[in-house]
């Protein structure tokens, strides 16, 4: 009888763990848009495109006024409500906090930082970009 206690409780604890686990590495995949506005160069729409599971991510950055597609990311790592995305082939680096709403992430708020300059960017998920763009 002390076993099957044991089984029971071995086996919530699991459960819970897992459930927990899973709450704190949210989907964040899909294309995420946004614009860096440095100083005095013209703004600059950045698209990520994110793949994975919560255990193993992949993204690709395009930049469209540079004609640049499909950049990879070299690590792109989720934690505790934040994600930081690295591209050595630009020296840059994005790190943001998401924004959950309804265990959804709606926005990741942060920073491009590139050759020692950091620049504040917002990415939206590419369905919002899209509808705040349609007439």
């Amino acid at each position: 009888m002390r076993r099957f206690y044991l089984l029971i409780l071995s086996t919530a604890f699991v459960l819970q763990t897992s459930f927990v686990l899973a709450q704190d590495a949210p989907d964040i995949s899909g294309q995420w848009s946004g614009t860096l506005i440095a100083g005095q160069i013209e703004p600059l729409e950045v698209i990520f495109h994110i793949a994975g599971t919560t255990d193993a991510w992949s993204a690709r950055l395009d930049i469209p006024a540079h004609a640049r597609y499909g950049l990879t990311a070299d690590s792109i790592s989720v934690r505790n409500g934040n994600v930081m995305i690295r591209i050595n082939s630009l020296q840059a680096e994005y790190y943001g906090s998401l924004q959950l709403s309804q265990n959804q992430v709606v926005a990741m708020d942060g920073d491009w930082s590139q050759s020692g300059e950091h620049v504040p960017l917002k990415l939206l998920p590419q369905s919002v970009v899209d509808s705040q763009e349609a007439p």
